[in-house]
């Protein structure tokens, strides 16, 4: 085995599992494995929606909510505060069932988003936010 090489085993219960010898002196270290994680599925029932948010200032004062009615009574999703993270922030996933949802920006100091915005599916929300602490998108539909 070379120094840098990496030997991957299948294990069909746990995943994948990976030893990786010491970069070093692979013969006079233990090796340490680690155990992919195994991921499953959501219910049938839901689906996953990323939700990106991009910000422009104050990212530590965005927050958002999305709370389900109806048929997706108990259904939510929440994200934020964003700390000193500026720009297109790593997608979030978010579980929902087909039914109507309430869409609530948050801005914790009440000035809005100052140009900062979210998008569901893709489509863009709340990039009109621009003054007080809260706006409301009432029946956002999941399909």
């Amino acid at each position: 085995m070379s120094i840098s090489e990496v030997v991957a085993v299948h294990d069909s219960i746990n995943g994948y599992e990976t030893t990786a010898k010491h970069p070093v002196d692979y013969n006079s270290y233990p090796t340490k494995t680690v155990v992919t994680p195994t991921v499953t599925t959501l219910p049938h029932s839901y689906k996953d929606h990323p939700v990106v948010i991009t910000t422009r200032h104050y990212p530590d004062e965005i927050e958002w909510t999305l709370t389900g009615s109806g048929a997706a009574a108990g259904v939510s999703c929440k994200g934020g505060p964003y700390g000193g993270h500026y720009g297109e922030q790593p997608a979030e996933p978010c579980a929902l069932k087909a039914g109507d949802y309430t869409l609530k920006c948050i801005d914790t100091y009440g000035d809005g988003w100052h140009g900062g915005y979210m998008t569901i599916d893709g489509i863009m929300y709340c990039n009109d936010f621009t003054s007080g602490h809260l706006m409301t998108k009432p029946s956002w539909a999941s399909s």
